[in-house]
């Protein structure tokens, strides 16, 4: 299976959750840019062009990084680990101009979802604790999934990674593989 890893603020394409994510999928191709995740055009078309180019299975995304792509209706199942808000950016970040374009697309995140979402919550999570705001948002939206770990917090913890995550990554290969990965790229619906 083909995975896109988009790291989050202050992340790396070898991150110890890109290195982590290859430790357990070590069947899966995983690819894990750098992007410019402090200018969100920037980082979504940057996002967006390694869809295209990539044409992955799942996306995993984490922090920052989970956030913008809540932003990608793209015909792909996404992974999002612990996403982050502009306030919780905010406690690490005083580049105003920065914290008021993330605050814009805080405001255009999306009711629904064209597939599916499974978001990862740790509930030890310090940084970016957005459980409750997620689940009230998309509570009842058939298209999001909302899965917490208790011994967690905002990092994928490895005891978590090899346990349920990779449970849900084994569901996900599964469904690829039952029902194919090809994606229709030209849906008026998607914005990838």
């Amino acid at each position: 299976m083909k995975i896109l890893y988009v790291h989050g603020y202050g992340g790396t394409q070898d991150g110890p959750t890109s290195q982590l994510i290859r430790s357990v999928r070590v069947n899966d191709e995983v690819f894990a840019p750098q992007f410019d995740y402090k200018h969100p055009d920037i980082a979504l078309s940057e996002i967006r062009h390694h869809i295209n180019s990539y044409r992955p299975d799942v996306i995993i995304a984490s922090s920052l990084g989970a956030f913008y792509l809540l932003h990608k209706n793209c015909g792909i199942h996404r992974v999002l680990i612990n996403p982050a808000l502009p306030k919780d950016l905010m406690k690490i970040d005083n580049d105003e101009t920065f914290i008021k374009s993330l605050k814009a697309l805080e405001d255009k995140l999306p009711e629904h979802s064209v597939e599916m979402v499974d978001f990862i919550f740790g509930l030890k999570d310090e940084i970016a604790p957005n459980s409750k705001y997620f689940i009230e948002k998309y509570l009842g939206n058939s298209e999001f999934r909302f899965n917490t770990s208790l011994n967690m917090g905002h990092e994928l913890s490895e005891q978590y990674a090899n346990g349920y995550f990779n449970s849900i990554m084994n569901i996900i290969e599964w469904e690829v593989r039952l029902f194919g990965s090809e994606r229709d790229f030209t849906n008026e619906n998607i914005d990838y």
